[in-house]
């Protein structure tokens, strides 16, 4: 979920390669439960190939979780339609979530596409 305000360790941030969050329902752990996650893209030197890979930062363990053909990137969208290769982009955005990530993979012909989810808003005392 988005974190709070200042929350700096809780921020999602992002680049081509990798991507960094606290999330309530993280692979490995219980639906609920703040944890950091990461995801990795990686090419190793002489492979025409890149590696997604899932870091538990927590546990220093890492699972891969698919190979793709040539180079793969993460690209963050923004609130306007705007396409970038960082998150936030711009010190204003820090504290926002993008509307959506994709992970493009032009040579296995993949974009994957996926919405970020907003949490619900915190309830206020006159709704009671």
């Amino acid at each position: 979920g988005a974190p709070e305000a200042g929350e700096g360790r809780g921020r999602l941030r992002g680049a081509e390669l990798r991507c960094e969050a606290r999330a309530a329902a993280a692979l490995h752990r219980r639906a609920g439960i703040p944890t950091p996650l990461a995801f990795r893209l990686e090419r190793r030197a002489g492979e025409d190939r890149t590696e997604l890979i899932y870091v538990r930062r927590l546990e220093d363990s890492r699972w891969p979780l698919l190979h793709l053909r040539g180079e793969a990137r993460f690209r963050y969208l923004d609130g306007h339609g705007q396409w970038h290769r960082d998150w936030p982009p711009s010190a204003q955005l820090a504290d926002t979530l993008p509307e959506a990530m994709a992970l493009a993979a032009p040579e296995e012909r993949l974009f994957v596409l996926v919405a970020v989810a907003l949490p619900r808003a915190r309830p206020a005392e006159h709704d009671f």
